[in-house]
Order: C-alpha cells, then sequence, then structure tokens
C-alpha cells in the first residue's frame, strides 16, 4: 500500500481514539492493508485474491476515489466488477473505471470499454466500447493494442464475432492478462482457418459450376446405346451389361430368392446388391432392369462398393434408366474410392482411351478429386487441359491445375507450370 496514503489514516484515529484506540484499530486494519499491499497498489494490473475479505481497504479506497485519488477509483472499480470484498456491480465499476479512465489510467480504460462493448453495467455501446478500449491502446495497454489491431483493425478475419471474442477474453483477463493474450490469438487464428476452409468451397462451388457450364454448352459426346458399340465398351468396362462373374452367377443361382429379400429389406446392402443382380440377370425372376436399379442404389447409399459400381455404370451408359453423366460419375468415383477393382481400372485407364466420351469421366473424376487437394489427380487434370483429352484445351486452365498439383507437393508439375507460362508468353 502507498503509505504516504496510509499512515494520514492511523494519524486520525489516533486523534480520535488516543493510543490505544489506535493500536485496536491497527488490530483490525493490519491484515486487510498488508494483503491491500500484495495485491492492489503496487501491481500495474493486480490480481485479486477473491476469498478474502477487506470492508475497512473499501471504504478507505472509496474515500480517497471521492477526492480523485486516480489508483483509488481504479481500485474501487476492479473490487465492483469482480466481487473482491463487496457484491459484483458492474453499473458501480462503470462509474469509477470511468472516473479512472478520464485520467488517462490505461488499465481503467480497457476495463471500461469491456464492460461497455459487452453492456456489462451500462446499455451496450461498440461505439464507447471502442473507443476506451482504443485510448488504452494509445497508451500501449497490451491487451488493448492486441484487441484494436486484431479486432477492431484492417483485415480481421469474417468469422471472427468481435462480442463474443472480446467476452472470452475478458473472462480470462480478470484472472491472468497474459493468458488473455494467449487466448486472444487462438482465436483469432481460428477464425482465419475458418475462412481459409469457406474460400475453398466458395472457390470450389464456383469451379463446380464453370465445369457444368461447360459441360452443358459442349457438344454432346456420343452414346454407347448401339449394339455396334458393345464390344468396344466391355474392352473399357470389364462385366458390364450383366455380364457376371461366374462364380456370382453360382452363388445367386443357389441362394434363396425368400431369404435374399428379406435381409435387403432388413438393409443388408450385400443382399440388396444380390436382389438388384438378381433382377437385371433374370436369375429366379423375370428381368427387371428398373427394379434392379432400386436395389442397386439402396446398396450403393450404404457405400457398398459393387452397388456403386453397377448404378454408376447404368447412369453412364443409359441402361434402364436415363443417362446421366454427373450422377454416374459420382457414383463410378465412390466405387473406386471403396477400392472396387473394376471402378478403380476404369477411371486410372480412361485418359488414355483418347477423343472417347470415358476421357470426360475422366477429367470430371481428377476435377472432384483435385478439389480434395489430391496432388496427382490436379496433375493429371492439368495434362487434360494441356493437351485437350475429353476436355477443350485451355493453358490457363492447364497451369492452375499444375499450380495447385505444385503447391500439394507433386514432383513435376513447377516444371510444367514453367513451361506451359513461357509458351503463353511467347503466344502474346
Amino acid at each position: 500500500m502507498n503509505m504516504a496514503l496510509f499512515l494520514p489514516v492511523m494519524a486520525r484515529l489516533y486523534d480520535r481514539s488516543g493510543l490505544l484506540g489506535c493500536r485496536l484499530a491497527l488490530c483490525g486494519l493490519l491484515f486487510p492493508a498488508l494483503l491491500m499491499m500484495s495485491v492492489l497498489v503496487l501491481a500495474d494490473e493486480p490480481v485479486l485474491d477473491k476469498s478474502a475479505s477487506a470492508p475497512a481497504a473499501f471504504v478507505w479506497y472509496k474515500e480517497k476515489a471521492e477526492q480523485g485519488d486516480v489508483e483509488a477509483q481504479f481500485n474501487i472499480g476492479m473490487m465492483c466488477e469482480t466481487g473482491w470484498s463487496v457484491p459484483v456491480d458492474n453499473k458501480k465499476a462503470i462509474r469509477w473505471y470511468r472516473e479512472a479512465a478520464k485520467q488517462g489510467h490505461a488499465n481503467a480504460q480497457i476495463r471500461l470499454g469491456m464492460l461497455y462493448y459487452l453492456g456489462l453495467g451500462a446499455r451496450q455501446s461498440e461505439i464507447k466500447g471502442q473507443k476506451w478500449i482504443r485510448e488504452a491502446a494509445a497508451q500501449n495497454q497490451l491487451l488493448a493494442k492486441n484487441i484494436n489491431q486484431k479486432v477492431f483493425g484492417e483485415n480481421v478475419p469474417v468469422a471472427l464475432v468481435a462480442e463474443s471474442v472480446i467476452k472470452r477474453v475478458r473472462d480470462v483477463y480478470l484472472k491472468d492478462e497474459k493468458q488473455a493474450l494467449v487466448l486472444l490469438d487462438r482465436l483469432v487464428n481460428d477464425a482465419r482457418q475458418q475462412d481459409a476452409r469457406a474460400k475453398k468451397i466458395k472457390e470450389d462451388s464456383t469451379m463446380r459450376e464453370r465445369r457444368a457450364q461447360r459441360l452443358s454448352e459442349a457438344p454432346l459426346k456420343p452414346g454407347f446405346s448401339a449394339p455396334a458399340d458393345v464390344e468396344r465398351i466391355k474392352t473399357v468396362v470389364p462385366n458390364f451389361m450383366g455380364d457376371a462373374a461366374l462364380q456370382e452367377n453360382h452363388t445367386l443361382v443357389r441362394g434363396s430368392v425368400a431369404t435374399i429379400r428379406l435381409q435387403a429389406e432388413k438393409g443388408l446392402a450385400s443382399a440388396q446388391y444380390n436382389l438388384g443382380r438378381m433382377n437385371e440377370l433374370g436369375i429366379k425372376m423375370p428381368v427387371d432392369k428398373g427394379q434392379a436399379l432400386v436395389w442397386y442404389e439402396k446398396a450403393a447409399k450404404q457405400g457398398y462398393p459393387d452397388g456403386e459400381y453397377r448404378l454408376a455404370i447404368a447412369l453412364l451408359y443409359g441402361i434402364g434408366v436415363d443417362r446421366d453423366d454427373m450422377q454416374g460419375k459420382k457414383w463410378l468415383a465412390l466405387a473406386a474410392r471403396h477400392k472396387h477393382p473394376v471402378a478403380k481400372n476404369m477411371l486410372e485407364g480412361m485418359q488414355k482411351v483418347m477423343g472417347s466420351a470415358n476421357i470426360s469421366i475422366a477429367a470430371n473424376w481428377y476435377f472432384e478429386r483435385a478439389l480434395e487437394d489430391d496432388a496427382e489427380s490436379a496433375f493429371h487434370l492439368g495434362k487434360l487441359y494441356q493437351y485437350g483429352w475429353g476436355v477443350e484445351p485451355d493453358i490457363n486452365e492447364a497451369i492452375k491445375w499444375y499450380q495447385r498439383a505444385s503447391t500439394l507437393g507433386f514432383a513435376g508439375a513447377e516444371e510444367r507450370v514453367k513451361t506451359l507460362k513461357e509458351k503463353r508468353e511467347a503466344n502474346k
């Protein structure tokens, strides 16, 4: 405690009560006085022991505060805000912080600003809150400077909600300023990461829309419904159009339709797929490709690779359903991702079949995988655009995907970027 302020109190007690009264008063005030010496005045931003009780200290500080003592005003405000020795009263805290803040007390200014910003003890006012926090920042109060820069400054993350951040930071600041600074940095970094994710989602969505538009405006690739194309299709898509493996046929022939149907209706994906195959091939029941697709779809939606593959082939080539390249590509990609050997082999080999609609399917596959930050897919997509395989050649698109592959660490991608940029400059 500031002894220059403490000793006059003792002198006044001596004048009123004599030596004995002074001794008794000393006994009553010595403990809280010593406590205040350690936690209130000497520190720039004291840490209060809320378990302590110092009504005499409060009375003394209040008297000094009313006389205009700035430290006493700040300490009274802090006692009211934190509930040390008196009930929590943010309205009174604001009153005394405001008095100290007007005299330039930086710690009073930031606390006053937070109370105003959060509407604690007074009507909420972002304007007043920012004003006092910035006043404290101008005096180099560390937390205020950081809040002013990272919450109120320029280039603040879109995902950052100022009120929520200040509330969480204040809760920690009342106990430990250093920890409050750590928390503030973490919250700002989290918001920046959210912004980055949102930006990527938006960019990927835009690219999907652009690609869908390009596909819709491009000339239609030849279909595969004509019988003359069947043999050529089989070289690319093994076991297509009902050519089941011998072992699979034997299994289905031996199976009980009633048992398989019961299991399928209960949601067993393998039974749903088997029932679909029996409908498609006419095993123990009439051929019904439409019903086969119903069961394939049920199995596919449970992530069953065979169901995903069969549904994809039906959609890609219009077997028993209207042709839908986008949906077909989606299910083929899922089947490949779930390690269906034919789907995986089909996608990996498509880029070799130049001039075929299969290249377009491969481009779709690479496009989706590249958006998921698969470096190899981004590289292959760049190659498709560079050479015009299944897509319109586009040097700018090729550079973009090669750059993404390079950023993701794919060897050789950076060299492609350099070569194409030089080629682009030469053609200007």
